[in-house]
């Protein structure tokens, strides 16, 4: 597969007010045709480049300028491969001084980046740059493609790529065969690492639901929660459990708020310079990103019980755009009989939920049958089967507003067996950013110098008691 490097729009350094950004979308925008430009240049190593003359050779950037490590600047005239370089982006001045970004940052993942930059001939088309969703997942019915599901949606960056598996309630047969499409529709470039389809049997008279961690459950009624404490991110909830009740099923149906886009934008705003270092740090070190795993934690909705509100289980965020349904079952086997009382609670702002159920009958559903991909193709008729069939590294790369077809075979069902499908996909993503003039979430923080102020974000990621209120900042209902 041709398209294996990825090639993305990553966080623009803001300079000035004024920035043009231009997307690199072919080999020759990363030769130097502007002699006042400066490219600068993030490596794996955490190294940072500013270099004032450059020029593109095979597979490496030659460049002179200076080299940037540990807090340590030293001049630097040499080559730089592309295989080590995970970000780029070119700055030019006019006429009074301003800077200008002239291409948005690149990454790059793989020694033959410069063949796909020679190839590249994506359009990008505009979309809304404060909405922002995972890729799209696509059932054929048997007349259409019809929007089911969102997935992999927290996962920002590499070191956070994980898999969610969704159920697919249109997917239809046609010919012995089930299609899916999923699809690129926002500002943002999707690394897919895997796919893989799922049917599991069930009687007639069962609907099946997943879990946070994929797990399936089976339950043949639901009934709705009576919301006492209204809440649109949440409330409590309470019903009679049954006499012989031991286990139950919460089915909460929901969608988050998008506010990620808005705090990184926030953020790489106020970083100006270290822009690229903080983009570093998310990718590689292990203190950044397990402070961001922690964020995320505690941006699940929270379901507590009883009057003394102990923790019974979380359900995790994972789309912004396409309601969610995921299963929660827990011991009720204290309340027989008596009212069972749910708290549901989040982040303020961050989740809206749709709807509360429970089930007082749930069963494990028996493993699923994997069904075997036949194909995957681009909208170019490309083949990207071997990218998408093992979580091995090897990625298929959607840029807006790409999208892969994928058809699997479904083995002849008999008996009087229900089958429902579910698609599970892992891989990551990252935000496409644009510059902004002033940081109302850093409003308060405008006196710390711009050398201290990467250090300082990475401290506040530490601290909710500071972030929380800076965070109701940018939420409007």
């Amino acid at each position: 597969m041709k398209r294996i490097i990825s090639i993305a729009l990553a966080s623009v350094l803001l300079l000035s007010a004024c920035v043009h950004v231009d997307p690199v979308r072919d080999y020759s925008q990363l030769q130097q045709s502007d002699q006042s430009a400066t490219l600068s240049v993030l490596t794996r190593d955490g190294a940072v480049y500013h270099l004032d003359s450059y020029d593109l050779e095979n597979d490496a950037l030659q460049g002179k300028g200076s080299r940037e490590m540990e807090g340590f600047r030293a001049s630097f005239d040499g080559d730089i491969p592309l295989d080590d370089i995970e970000y780029a982006q070119v700055e030019r001045r006019d006429e009074s001084g301003t800077i200008f970004t002239v291409a948005a940052a690149v990454v790059f993942t793989g020694f033959v980046a410069a063949a796909i930059l020679r190839e590249s001939k994506t359009e990008i088309r505009s979309e809304n740059p404060e909405s922002e969703s995972c890729p799209y997942v696509y059932s054929w019915n048997g007349e259409e493609y019809v929007l089911e599901a969102e997935t992999f949606g927290t996962s920002l960056g590499k070191s956070l790529q994980r898999g969610t598996r969704h159920v697919l309630p249109s997917l239809h047969e046609e010919q012995g065969e089930l299609r899916i499409r999923m699809t690129n529709e926002r500002p943002e470039t999707h690394y897919i690492d895997r796919v893989r389809l799922f049917r599991y049997a069930h009687r007639a008279d069962q609907e099946l639901y997943l879990d946070n961690n994929g797990g399936a459950w089976l339950c043949s009624a639901s009934t709705t929660m009576h919301r006492t404490a209204a809440a649109k991110d949440g409330g409590e909830y309470i019903v009679r459990c049954p006499e012989d009740a031991e286990t139950a099923m919460l089915l909460v149906t929901a969608k988050n708020r998008e506010m990620t886009g808005g705090i990184f934008q926030e953020t790489f705003t106020w970083l100006g310079d270290d822009a690229l270092r903080f983009i570093r740090d998310l990718e590689q070190d292990p203190e950044t990103i397990a402070s961001l795993k922690e964020w995320l934690r505690r941006c699940g909705l929270q379901v507590r019980m009883g009057t003394d509100a102990h923790m019974v289980g979380r359900i995790e965020p994972e789309g912004t755009e396409i309601p969610f349904t995921r299963a929660l079952p827990f011991s009720v086997k204290d309340l027989q009989g008596e009212q069972l009382r749910l708290q549901l609670q989040s982040l303020p702002g961050l989740w809206e939920v749709l709807d509360v159920r429970i089930a007082w009958d749930p069963v494990a559903a028996s493993p699923p049958e994997e069904l075997r991909m036949l194909r995957c193709i681009d909208e170019n008729g490309g083949d990207r089967l071997s990218a998408v069939q093992a979580e091995d590294g090897e990625y298929c790369t959607l840029l807006p507003p790409q999208r892969i077809d994928l058809r699997f075979a479904n083995p002849t069902i008999s008996g009087e067996e229900r089958y429902t499908y579910a698609v599970e996909a892992a891989g990551y993503l990252h935000l496409w950013y644009t510059p902004g003039k002033t940081s109302e979430l850093f409003a308060d923080f405008e006196a710390v110098p711009e050398s201290a102020r990467l250090a300082f974000v990475k401290s506040m990621m530490q601290r909710p008691d500071v972030v929380l209120p800076l965070l109701a900042r940018l939420v409007k209902e």
